[in-house]
């Protein structure tokens, strides 16, 4: 079955490269829509959009809300006999930034026994227990980074937490759309440059097209690298994370 674009199309690629892809041309329509379906997986890998994790399950691992050593509050938290009691306050999910939180539930049976979850409420307010955690992105947008329960917090273990959340750079659909149709187009002008004939391109007709192809090609992808620059200094950034001192 082909590939169904997500965030561009080949009608947005010609439409910038003034090259119709078909069967017959080099690249093919084909090979455009390849190219389209990397660059789309590309963009969901680096979690670029909004995207859902339903009922996801978390590991509350044990070090990460462990005081500093050798303080009251450390030799506190290592005098628990069972270290499954140890509570935790704070979370960070296995997909991060975090857009918004739907639902989350901490268990609050062992693993040795059939899951049971309680229901927690975000806030602040009356009966809440977490908050979510948010800094301001590159691109000025506040997004979460980790999840503090003020109350109720989970116990350390193995899937201790189910939560279904939005995550991703939270991007517009429509800055997607021209970022990916700005990487395609450069990937179709780079094939294009080294075709010996530049068949499916609009701008020529007629005239000796081997002496000003070249020249034209150059100049678009120039074009395109800037923008394609510019669109990931504005918009791309390192991936969230936060320490633990």
């Amino acid at each position: 079955m082909p590939y169904s674009p997500l965030y561009t199309s080949q009608a947005k690629v010609t439409g910038l490269t003034q090259f119709t892809p078909s069967d017959t041309t080099q690249p093919t329509s084909t090979q455009v829509l390849t190219w389209i379906e990397e660059v789309e997986a590309d963009i969901d890998a680096r979690a670029l959009g909004n995207y859902v994790a339903t009922d996801q399950i978390v590991d509350v691992p044990a070090h990460i809300d462990y005081p500093a050593k050798d303080t009251i509050a450390w030799l506190e938290a290592m005098g628990f006999s069972r270290w499954e009691k140890v509570e935790n306050r704070l979370l960070i999910p296995p997909f991060t930034p975090i857009v918004s939180i739907t639902s989350l539930y901490r268990r609050t049976t062992s693993e040795t026994e059939a899951a049971s979850w309680e229901q927690l409420t975000e806030g602040p307010g009356v009966n809440t227990s977490f908050l979510l955690l948010k800094r301001r992105t590159k691109a000025g947008r506040y997004l979460g980074f980790a999840v503090y329960f003020y109350q109720n917090p989970p116990t350390v273990g193995y899937q201790r937490v189910k939560m279904t959340y939005n995550y991703g750079y939270n991007i517009p659909a429509t800055i997607l759309s021209d970022y990916a149709t700005l990487r395609v187009a450069r990937a179709v002008l780079l094939a294009l440059s080294q075709t010996p004939s530049p068949s499916g391109l609009r701008q020529f007709v007629g005239g000796d097209l081997q002496t000003y192809v070249p020249v034209e090609y150059r100049t678009k992808l120039e074009e395109i690298e800037k923008r394609i620059k510019a669109w990931e200094s504005e918009w791309l950034e390192h991936k969230m994370g936060v320490a633990f001192i």
